[in-house]
């Protein structure tokens, strides 16, 4: 009896190698999505550190009497909020608003600096 060459067929080699393709798709897939959640939430922190620097900024410039020093505060335990006042030219004070924020992954930092001068 003779087999006709014309029958197609997956052999055990080319089976394995589409298997091993996709797994390596599907493992590629999953780490892109697991590192896009750790972006969004680096980009979270970051918009909520930009907010806290900004209400801290605006509460310094509110103030009746504004003197060269450093004030600190901590909203959360991982949260560090620093303003340092120092005087510049021409009767003006440069105000510079550090945020720091200890993470798992890490320290992460963003500050915002503003000159101020006279009464609010």
């Amino acid at each position: 009896m003779r087999i006709l060459k014309t029958q197609r067929g997956m052999t055990l080699v080319e089976a394995v190698i589409a298997i091993s393709i996709m797994s390596m798709m599907a493992i590629f897939t999953l780490q892109s999505l697991g590192h896009s959640r750790l972006l969004r939430g680096y980009a979270r922190d970051r918009a909520d550190m930009i907010l806290l620097a900004q209400s801290e900024l605006d509460r310094v410039r509110r103030a009746d009497n504004l003197q060269p020093g450093i004030t600190t505060n901590s909203p959360d335990r991982d949260t560090t909020v620093t303003a340092t006042i120092t005087a510049a030219v021409h009767g003006l004070m440069q105000v510079d608003v550090l945020v720091e924020r200890v993470r798992s992954e890490g320290r992460y930092a963003t500050s915002l600096v503003a000159l101020h001068g006279g009464q609010p």
